[in-house]
């Protein structure tokens, strides 16, 4: 009996440990702020890094990236997923962050930042700026 109550305190530690060892970013681990700009629908032409599809409910758009910021990785290096996802984010967020994006006109330019992980973007803040000229012709 006095054994355990000597290990138990040590196990108790090396739990904490682990824990505290487990909950430290790394890359996607539990996510990063990721800035993320560009055009719903883009033209064709418009000036990119490239395009992927986010899905916002049963709404699945392209979305051409313009920039793509996390405080360690940024571009497009962000989004290399294999034709296996063919929506390579899925947007989250409350009913008017979701419509913002699920409403917003093709050519639109759309700024978000949220929280990265894996497929998921959890926005904190989305807002749509004007329709691009290009996109009305």
């Amino acid at each position: 009996m006095k054994t355990i109550r000597s290990i138990s305190p040590f196990i108790v530690l090396l739990l904490i440990l682990a824990a505290v060892a487990g909950a430290q970013p790394a890359p996607f681990g539990l996510g990063q702020d990721l800035r993320l700009e560009g055009i719903v629908e883009p033209a064709e032409g418009a000036k990119t890094l490239g395009t992927i599809k986010i899905r916002a409910g049963d709404v699945v758009r392209s979305f051409g990236v313009v920039r793509a910021q996390t405080p360690q990785v940024e571009g497009m290096s962000l989004f290399n997923r294999s034709e296996l996802h063919p929506e390579q984010v899925l947007l989250r967020g409350n009913r008017d962050q979701m419509a913002t994006f699920q409403n917003a006109p093709a050519g639109t330019t759309v700024r978000m930042l949220g929280r990265y992980q894996g497929d998921d973007y959890l926005v904190a803040e989305i807002t749509a700026g004007d329709a691009t000229p290009a996109a009305g012709k």
